[in-house]
């Protein structure tokens, strides 16, 4: 399907954001500050804004705090993207990973379907066990579960559709 302009510009948003975490793990080791939570150091902040503008270091700050508070859910928390909402609303990583064991076992041959995935939790946790394809119309969700997969997940078993489930054909 078709991505939207805003649905790119948040996949745009969200590799930008995956690179300057790359580029500050390796200037101003910010691997030790989100592992010490030393986010409120002022220190830290400052070498954040002289390598970043105001705006940026102000979203990567959130992203390294909405990582810590993940890893109470998920064990690669530090791997993944997310917003406050989508963290609050996703399923921890163990029940999902449970329910999808339960899910091979039990469901027919064929893909599993995550419609409305959110930020990806339990798509990555079907993903382990057979091809998944997810839907997601909200469009500053869809790159957060594509991100995620792409962090995570088996890429050649994740599907994504940024888009509406399709409706059924006229009888």
């Amino acid at each position: 399907g078709r991505i939207s302009l805003s649905c790119w510009v948040s996949e745009v948003i969200c590799v930008v954001c995956e690179l300057y975490i790359l580029v500050l793990q390796a200037e101003v080791g910010i691997r030790g500050l989100v592992r010490s939570r030393g986010l409120g150091d002022v220190d830290k902040r400052r070498q954040l804004r002289r390598t970043l503008s105001a705006a940026d270091a102000a979203a990567f700050v959130t992203q390294a705090r909405l990582r810590q508070r993940a890893r109470a859910k998920f064990p690669h928390a530090a791997r993944m993207f997310f917003t406050a909402e989508a963290l609050e609303q996703s399923t921890s990583y163990a029940p999902a990973a449970h329910r999808a064991a339960q899910f091979d076992a039990l469901a027919g041959a064929g893909d599993f379907l995550d419609l409305g995935c959110g930020l990806g939790g339990d798509l990555l946790a079907l993903a382990q066990h057979r091809p998944a394809v997810d839907y997601e119309t909200d469009p500053g969700r869809a790159p957060l579960a594509a991100a995620n997969a792409a962090a995570l997940g088996p890429p050649d078993r994740i599907t994504h559709t940024p888009q509406d489930w399709p409706p059924a054909p006229a009888a």
